[in-house]
């Protein structure tokens, strides 16, 4: 199967199976809510993001091993996949101990982390803990091995397997709350077994794949001298997994910090799922294309590898201005539908978050290329960004409260990763200058506030039915949708050489399925 029709499956199935797996969410969150409170929902978030203190022991291996895995892969070297999964063994099991024992101490401190929390009591604190954190080991010894599938541009196995056992889990924690009335600790027994079993089920799935792998923690540690390589990009990953954390686990500590409130925390995570989930279809699917981009590199066909990054640009600024364009007039109408006024957070706020998530969105072919040249020695910037994410994040949410935790993580966003992380890779990964691509950036820009306008005259207009019911809802934003899609896609195709180039693409991968 060529590059381009695994990276197409990767993102079919992503994509199928996560606007699934999103319009269920949207209906759990809503019955876990009014069944289990604010305080038991936000809950279970924080913990989920205590537990990824512990998971900064991982230190980039994962990253380190997957990309040491995209050359044998495409050489077919099954002698060098086995060593590497073999140290990969090796490594995970020794962080694996690393965990359980820092894991084991945090178990004492989190009466003093939740004591100012109203609402939710010793026991259900510690089983909430005690089974997300045993789901959590499971991965470093027993799962682990799916990281293989990762490499090998097979994410719609992980993906498939994955959801099909998040919806088994979703629909018994329901049945368990509406028909059998069982309470907050039937739901989290569920979530431990499930997580238990989905890790083994994963593994089997592996073994089925490539059943000629061999790999043992005693053979990673005998050739592991051979692969010194691995150990200095570790080193160089090191940073990046730390700004990582502080930017996708921290805010709801800090927020429950200055706040002292779960309600609080579970009010900002209805806005962070409302509008994460949208992007998480496309920012997932990507995973998919992140194996591809590493293999094309390792071939290192310029030409090919410059029109990629143009095209895949112009997709990811295509999707990203359509959320950009449609979230902040659907917003507020769908969390009201939803949840109710009382859950509605001010729009600035809104705003902010949705800034977040499309940096999230237009930076996703640079992490791509980054990650395919293995470039990860500007240790100093992803350090620079989780200082300045962090340091703002207390001290404006200690006198701003939500708004200023917010405000802390766009501006580490602004200085690293919209300013320096293009530079980086035009000056270390493609050699070239980057004021070509500076201008293709601006032509999005200006086509979006373009695109912009026009969705909103329309929002505006006569057109638009009355958001009193989600029927009326999803009617306005299908018609929302379909004119920012083409006002916005029309105007790229119009400017954008990459735009161009995607469209004919994908039209001559549509006609070779028809012709096959």
């Amino acid at each position: 199967m060529s590059r381009t029709k695994k990276g197409v499956k990767n993102v079919t199935v992503t994509m199928m199976f996560y606007i699934v797996s999103m319009l269920l969410a949207f209906f759990s969150r809503k019955i876990f809510i009014d069944h289990l409170g604010e305080d038991l929902v936000g809950l279970s978030t924080i913990i989920i993001n205590l537990l990824g203190f512990l998971n900064l022991a991982e230190i980039g291996v994962t990253a380190a091993i997957s990309t040491a895995l995209f050359k044998p892969l495409y050489d077919n070297d099954r002698a060098a996949i086995s060593d590497i999964i073999s140290i990969f063994n090796y490594l995970y099991y020794i962080i694996g101990g690393v965990v359980f024992v820092a894991g084991v101490i945090l178990l004492f401190f989190l009466p003093y982390i939740f004591k100012s929390s109203e609402g939710v009591n010793d026991l259900e604190v510690l089983i909430t803990y005690i089974a997300l954190f045993i789901s959590m080991l499971v991965t470093y010894f027993v799962s682990y091995k799916q990281l293989l599938l990762t490499a090998d541009q097979k994410d719609y196995v992980i993906t498939t397997w994955t959801k099909v056992s998040q919806f088994m889990k979703v629909i018994c924690q329901i049945i368990a709350l509406t028909v059998f009335d069982a309470g907050y600790i039937s739901w989290i027994v569920i979530e431990f077994i499930f997580g238990v079993v989905y890790g083994f089920w994963i593994n089997t799935r592996v073994a089925k794949t490539y059943p000629w792998l061999t790999h043992s923690f005693t053979e990673g540690r005998r050739v592991l001298s051979n692969y010194k390589y691995i150990f200095s990009k570790i080193k160089q990953i090191i940073p990046h997994r730390i700004s990582s954390f502080v930017l996708g686990q921290t805010s709801n500590i800090i927020i429950l910090a200055v706040t002292s409130s779960l309600a609080v925390v579970t009010s900002y995570n209805n806005y962070i799922i409302l509008i994460g989930s949208i992007v998480m279809i496309f920012t997932v699917s990507s995973n998919g294309l992140y194996a591809g981009v590493g293999n094309l590199v390792a071939e290192g066909n310029k030409p090919a590898i410059s029109k990629l990054f143009n095209e895949l640009s112009a997709l990811y600024f295509f999707l990203g201005g359509v959320i950009c364009i449609c979230v902040p007039l659907l917003a507020e109408p769908f969390i009201i539908l939803w949840l109710g006024k009382e859950f509605v957070i001010s729009s600035t706020i809104c705003y902010l978050i949705l800034f977040n998530t499309a940096v999230h969105m237009f930076r996703q072919p640079i992490e791509m290329f980054l990650n395919g040249y293995i470039l990860y020695k500007d240790t100093w910037a992803p350090i620079t960004q989780a200082v300045i994410n962090l340091g703002l994040s207390i001290v404006l949410g200690l006198k701003y409260g939500l708004i200023g935790v917010v405000f802390g993580t766009s501006a580490s966003l602004v200085v690293i990763v919209c300013i320096w992380r293009p530079i980086f890779l035009f000056r270390e990964g493609f050699k070239i200058s980057i004021y070509p691509y500076l201008l293709e950036v601006l032509k999005y820009i200006l086509t979006m506030a373009c695109a912009y306008v026009i969705t909103l005259y329309v929002a505006d207009s006569s057109l638009m039915l009355v958001n009193n019911n989600f029927f009326n809802f999803f009617i306005n934003a299908f018609v929302l949708l379909v004119v920012s899609c083409a006002t916005y896609g029309g105007l790229l195709y119009l400017v954008s050489k990459g735009m161009r180039d995607l469209v004919l693409r994908v039209r001559l991968l549509i006609l070779s399925k028809f012709r096959a």
